[in-house]
């Protein structure tokens, strides 16, 4: 049965012509880093235990909160506690570092010139490694010789290195695409003043008005008493208009009727005083 053959994360860069391998040399004083971290932290409890408001806000200093007052303690304090550190250990390097040294075509050429360089300096070790691979950072010369062991468990490492990256970018893409929504339905909302909300609701209140959608409201309730609508005004006008005219016939009729009656009474009293007086004249003549 064969074996299960293992995914390789270790991508490999395409080769650059003249430059297969390398020599490197590390500086990893890990020493002086775990006392730069302890320094941090001596710094920071004691930071902590002065600010009586920080203590009086949490019962219980969890994992997660220790975490983020101590992230926001080193943002701002860290420039000035390296350099009390650094006076304090009389200026030790406490940062780890690489120095290339040269690339070589060949792997013959890196090993002589590792060599040349090791007799100049003693002081740090030199390491080929090929150019284009994932290499260990400063490993022991015991470790080297067994090449297998470091290539595995570099695979490993670069593995759930790369399983956090995408599940990191996951839901990084995630939250941007929620907030890239947010944002467009939010600027596609538009933005109405105090003052237009209130004026716009005054026209959809006369609208009902006019539809008759709502009784109990008159204009100048909605406006304010100072609303003066242009039809409206332009109806009373013509009503007034009509009944003045009516009024105006009507006492034109009125007082052609009197005129009238007042004639035909003064024709009647003349007929009637005519006639009296015409029978009166027979009967004196009649006598004589």
């Amino acid at each position: 049965m064969s074996e299960e053959h293992e995914e390789d994360f270790l991508s490999v860069d395409t080769p650059i012509p003249g430059q297969n391998y390398v020599c490197l040399s590390f500086v990893s004083p890990e020493k002086m880093i775990k006392d730069k971290n302890k320094f941090y932290m001596v710094s920071f409890l004691n930071s902590l235990l002065k600010n009586q408001e920080v203590l009086s806000r949490y019962e219980n200093f969890t994992y997660k909160i220790v975490d983020e007052l101590y992230e926001g303690f080193l943002m701002n304090n860290k420039d000035d506690m390296n350099k009390s550190f650094d006076e304090t250990v009389d200026f030790k390097t406490s940062m780890r570092t690489v120095k290339i040294r040269g690339t070589y075509d060949t792997l013959r050429e890196a090993k002589y010139r590792a060599k040349s360089l090791q007799k100049k300096d003693k002081s740090f070790d030199v390491f080929v490694g090929q150019v284009g691979y994932w290499l260990p950072w400063d490993p022991s010369s015991l470790e080297v010789q067994d090449q297998e062991y470091t290539n595995t468990e570099l695979n490993t490492l670069m593995k759930k290195y790369k399983e956090n990256k995408e599940q990191h970018d996951e839901v990084f893409e995630k939250q941007k695409e929620e907030r890239i929504k947010m944002a467009r339905e939010n600027s596609s909302r538009p933005v109405v003043s105090e003052d237009d909300q209130k004026d716009i609701d005054k026209i959809r209140d006369i609208a009902n008005i006019k539809d008759g959608i709502v009784e109990d409201k008159s204009l100048n309730s909605i406006m304010g008493g100072n609303f003066s609508d242009p039809w409206m005004a332009r109806k009373e006008s013509s009503t007034v208009k009509d009944d003045t005219t009516v009024t105006e016939e009507a006492s034109v009729k009125d007082d052609t009727t009197d005129t009238t009656v007042t004639e035909e009474a003064s024709v009647k009293d003349d007929t009637t005083v005519t006639e009296e007086a015409s029978v009166k004249d027979d009967t004196t003549v009649s006598e004589n």
